[in-house]
């Protein structure tokens, strides 16, 4: 049996943003779903896509986003520009999946990345960056494909218990009228 996905607090990921956001259940539903069934791409596309360039998209008016709105629905209309995940629009060119802009330490996790992977030119850092979100992306479906199985398990014990229960109710009520026959000498 797969492990079950990691909760944020639980996440060991030292690049890593989301463990510093609340944990959202339906936002994380919802991103399992996407990742799932992914619709196509869409969004406003940035550099390498050829039609807006990082500056062009920059130079759009970006929303201020308060660290507490975070994550942000999928749906939410502020979320314009084309991610990595099919589905998931991103309130910021290059920002989080969750919404907003990318964070501040950024640069130093940059250069994080740069040492532990010792990148000297910028091909090698393109096809580092490049195999290194492959590997976030597989990770990502292996915790959605996880998610999805535990949520279908999850519905599976709810009926089970609905049925239980209902059970249960049909049995003290035989009970019952079995006290009150016994109780009237029937």
């Amino acid at each position: 049996m797969a492990a079950a996905p990691l909760t944020p607090q639980e996440d060991t990921n030292e690049l890593s943003h989301s463990a510093k956001l609340r944990y959202d259940e339906a936002f994380e539903t919802e991103v399992a779903e996407v990742v799932n069934n992914p619709p196509p791409a869409d969004g406003i596309p940035v550099d390498g896509e050829k039609e807006t360039s990082m500056t062009d998209a920059w130079s759009q008016e970006l929303p201020d986003i308060a660290h507490d709105e975070l994550p942000l629905p999928l749906q939410d209309p502020r979320r314009k520009f084309r991610s990595p995940v099919a589905g998931v629009r991103l309130t910021h060119p290059g920002g989080l999946l969750e919404g907003g802009p990318a964070l501040d330490e950024d640069v130093a996790e940059a250069q994080k990345f740069i040492d532990q992977f010792q990148v000297k030119s910028s091909e090698e850092l393109e096809q580092k960056v490049s195999q290194q979100l492959q590997v976030a992306m597989d990770e990502l479906r292996s915790r959605a494909s996880a998610r999805q199985a535990a949520v279908e398990n999850n519905e599976k014990v709810d009926r089970e218990l609905q049925q239980h229960v209902a059970q249960r109710e049909v049995e003290v009520r035989i009970e019952q009228r079995a006290k009150e026959r016994k109780g009237t000498g029937r």
